[in-house]
């Protein structure tokens, strides 16, 4: 039997479930089976787990519920939200004509709201992303009606949008817009207003159905690869605009919601940014003092909690193209491309802003070995970084010499500054965060208004640059004096927009922020597989979730994902039964495709047989089945089949379930990887010609964790090895 104090955690997360005791059997009722399946899972866990010897405990029923609908993720702005995990950073503004923005953290599927926004592809195929989520919390009856509408009305053009029901979900619409996809474009300037229109027409087309609130994703920023700083720039011009042309007849709050929490920071940042003379309100900051002392910050950093720094950005414009915004802090709160790190001559990493990036990043080890002054190296991060490069850069140190030789130290200075701003030129990146460097030895400091200085000529340089790639400039400092002398000499030749003035909502004094410093907020002291307080407590490099060591360790060997948000880490493999495929060359084209003479046909075989111990009927026989999927010869082509493999070789191409096809159980069914089956017949009956499946599949794929960059293992892509050296 759980402990009292279990039991209070369980009803506070899970309101709507309740435990009955019946003789030696204990019910779990719940108007939800997700929720009535995770208590279910945790009782389960906890009556198993000692503190010498923790199980995790699989669900009776084996298929795994979805991560979009975990309890933790749920917010309900405007409700009582105590039995809501809490989020950093929440953020509500209001327009001069009454339209109220709110910006957090949380699931789609689960939120106080009249209607919710898809980010759908052209052809309502929901195989990846938020797309999935929604798919597959609203349940067969929306993917239907996604069908039928494509069948009757084709294709959704780039900047419109579609209405269907909700399915299962709980709002009265889903608003399916479609945004444009970077690399599809040109003109650059047009996919971006293609952007702003997508996320204006579901506004629009919500306020037509007299909706009163709405929530959205991010669009356009995954798998479509819109730049992040220019998503976020398009969604608030988006929001003014319908604000300024449509009075809020009948639409009063619109909802911006992501469960990244580094979109969504970059979200706050640009509505603060841009709405200096309007008042905003946002939660206490508990993760971030946590995080201060979980990331090794000096005490000079982590009294700034204490006595907390102005948040938000002073611009300076440079040009049309570049602006510098200068942030009062610590660098690893800055969304950008690329994030300077400073080093010594030997790299080490020792010093509070590289321990500070790399307790991010989590995997990837800091260089080390003897550079150099004045040297720098790049380090390229994967997707779940929350930036795209790291450049470490070997600053001069300003010491005895360089005190009786001031332009030396300036020089220097200049110069590898300069290295800087041109390697994330020669990488086409458009923003980056540099921080003060005013390293000295033997108690020399740098003057800071030979760094300003430095700092202005080197900008001026890289506005000068026709093509320059560099839009933002994020100059990252540690107080306002030291700001108000940058800004003293930058004043001389750019326009600067101050900070603007942010009102907080707090929960007490300055006390009480101390004492949190020494306490971990109540969300982190849970770890919500076992429901206890965390024993070895290991945090998750990527998302950075807390549990205890053993508990995540067999959590892992069931799945490599986080229980609490489904961050992947390592590999997926899934349910599918035993089969075979077969890869082959057909010399016939694909409508559509005229780079490439023949096609791909991956075949699939499956043997009659029966339901294993992982599927949801044990024992129970299937029949067996063949399907065929074509993909175009040409490089994005190969790439899919190749990936296609891995998938079969994972288990995760197919499932046994129900067909959304025939609607009938316990059958071999596609597991949401889409496959063309005809080469002929356009989307509505899964054929060519799609311009759009290619980037449609991989992104599936991508949900799944199968990417090249996971693709590592030549057995498990064997067959097309067979017909393709890659």
């Amino acid at each position: 039997m759980l402990p009292k104090k279990s039991f209070k955690k369980l009803k506070k997360k899970y309101p709507n479930v309740y435990v009955v005791l019946n003789e030696n059997i204990v019910e779990v009722v719940s108007d939800s089976f997700e929720d009535a399946l995770k208590v279910q899972t945790l009782m389960t866990a906890a009556k198993k787990k000692s503190r010498s010897n923790r199980k995790f405990a699989l669900p009776d029923d084996r298929e795994e519920p979805s991560p979009s609908s975990t309890a933790n993720d749920v917010y309900h702005p405007g409700g009582d939200n105590s039995q809501a995990k809490s989020k950093p950073n929440l953020f509500e503004m209001e327009t001069t004509e009454g339209l109220l923005i709110k910006v957090y953290v949380g699931s789609i599927t689960r939120l106080s709201v009249d209607c919710i926004v898809n980010a759908a592809n052209e052809h309502l195929m929901h195989g990846g992303g938020v797309a999935y989520t929604i798919s597959d919390a609203a349940g067969y009856q929306f993917d239907q009606e996604s069908t039928q509408y494509i069948k009757d009305n084709g294709p959704i053009p780039v900047g419109n949008c579609c209405v269907t029901s909700a399915g299962k979900l709980s709002y009265k619409h889903v608003i399916h817009t479609v945004g444009p996809r970077w690399g599809d474009y040109f003109d650059k300037k047009k996919c971006l207003q293609d952007l702003q229109k997508s996320v204006m027409v579901t506004f629009e087309k919500a306020d037509e159905l007299n909706m009163k609130s709405i929530a959205i994703p991010a669009i356009s920023s995954g798998i479509f690869a819109v730049p992040r700083d220019m998503c976020v720039e398009q969604y608030y011009k988006a929001t003014m605009s319908f604000s300024n042309t449509h009075s809020c007849q009948s639409l009063k709050e619109i909802h911006f919601v992501d469960r990244d929490e580094w979109m969504v920071r970059a979200i706050q940042d640009v509505f603060r940014q841009k709405q200096s003379s309007t008042s905003s309100n946002a939660t206490p900051m508990y993760k971030e003092q946590f995080d201060a002392l979980e990331y090794g910050k000096t005490t000079e950093e982590i009294d700034q909690f204490k006595n907390p720094l102005p948040k938000g950005y002073t611009v300076v414009t440079v040009s049309n193209t570049l602006q510098i915004k200068i942030y009062l802090g610590s660098i690893t709160d800055i969304v950008a491309d690329v994030i300077v790190c400073p080093q010594d001559e030997f790299f080490s990493s020792d010093n509070p802003i590289a321990r500070g990036i790399f307790s991010l990043i989590g995997g990837h080890k800091p260089i080390s070995g003897e550079m150099g002054h004045l040297a720098i190296v790049s380090q390229t991060l994967d997707k779940a970084s929350p930036w795209k490069m790291i450049i470490h850069a070997a600053f001069p140190i300003y010491d005895d010499s360089h005190s009786k030789d001031p332009t030396k130290f300036g020089i220097q200075l200049n110069l590898i500054m300069r290295k800087i701003i041109e390697k994330a030129e020669v990488d086409r990146f458009t923003s980056i965060a540099i921080p003060l460097l005013i390293e000295g030895k033997k108690g020399y400091i740098a003057p800071i208004e030979s760094l300003a200085l430095n700092f202005k000529r080197v900008v001026e340089k890289t506005a000068k640059e026709i093509n320059s790639s560099l839009k933002v400039i994020y100059l990252v400092l540690r107080n306002e004096e030291d700001e108000n002398i940058y800004l003293e000499i930058l004043r001389e030749k750019y326009e600067i927009t101050p900070r603007p003035v942010i009102q907080t909502k707090t929960l007490g004094s300055n006390q009480s922020f101390g004492k949190t410093l020494t306490n971990k907020p109540e969300e982190e002291e849970t770890c919500c597989i076992c429901m206890d307080t965390p024993t070895n407590p290991k945090r998750l490099h990527k998302c950075g979730h807390i549990f205890c060591k053993d508990c995540i360790q067999q959590c892992f060997s069931y799945k490599p994902a986080c229980p609490n948000c489904g961050q992947i880490y390592g590999k997926m493999t899934g349910d599918q039964p035993p089969g075979t495929i077969s890869i082959r060359k057909y010399h016939q084209s694909l409508s559509g495709f005229y780079d490439s003479k023949d096609c791909i046909i991956l075949t699939y075989t499956f043997q009659h047989g029966r339901q294993g111990d992982e599927h949801p009927n044990p024992g129970t026989p299937y029949e067996g089945i063949q399907r065929s999927g074509y993909v175009p010869n040409n490089e994005k082509g190969r790439l899919v089949a190749k990936l296609l493999n891995v998938a079969f070789s994972r288990r995760l191409v197919f499932t046994i379930g129900r067909s959304r096809t025939t609607g009938k159980d316990g059958v071999i069914t596609w597991n949401d990887i889409h496959h063309k089956t005809r080469m002929y017949g356009g989307p509505e009956k899964f054929g060519y010609p799609d311009p759009t499946y290619l980037d449609c599949v991989l992104e599936e794929l991508a949900a799944k964790g199968v990417t090249p960059e996971s693709a590592d293992d030549p057995q498990e892509y064997k067959e097309y090895s067979k017909l393709f050296k890659w």
